[in-house]
């Protein structure tokens, strides 16, 4: 008899220990579950930004292609008056020529 109550006693006790491993499965599920959604919230937050940050980057790049296209712009009007000043010197520069061949004929 004393040793069915042991036998009880165990049987007691591992069903004791059974149902508290029970509950720290649940517990542990829970949490793993709680772990998941974080997770699940940090992937989706940096998706975000990364999407944020394509988006700020195109627009960075379409900024700075819009200056140099204006810079590109500028460049071309900048060289065409040049070449307009240069030809008019030129010009200058012969007519001066010839006046002066001009003025030596006459002298």
């Amino acid at each position: 008899e004393r040793l069915v109550k042991k036998q009880k006693n165990r049987i007691k006790a591992l069903n004791a220990e059974k149902e508290k491993l029970h509950g720290t499965i649940e517990t542990m599920a829970h949490e793993a579950s709680e772990v998941k959604e974080i997770a699940r919230k940090l992937v989706a937050d940096l998706h975000q930004q990364k999407k944020n940050a394509q988006s700020q980057l195109q627009s960075e790049m379409d900024a700075v292609k819009a200056d140099m296209e204006q810079l590109k712009s500028h460049h071309q009007n900048d060289k065409s008056t040049l070449l307009k000043e240069k030809e008019e010197l030129r010009k200058n520069m012969e007519k001066e020529h010839y006046a002066i061949e001009e003025s030596k004929t006459l002298m």
